[in-house]
């Protein structure tokens, strides 16, 4: 989850684009994401 993403400050460059795409999942009780960043240098 969101909550738990840690040492973003190490993406470097000026600004960056944050994404959290949703899982597909059943009979889950929080929602698995695949996250990542796009970085502008």
């Amino acid at each position: 989850t969101l909550e738990n993403l840690c040492n973003l400050d190490s993406l470097g460059g000026e600004s960056f684009r944050f994404f959290a795409v949703p899982i597909k999942a059943k009979d889950t009780a929080a929602m698995p994401i695949r996250a990542f960043a796009e970085v502008d240098q």
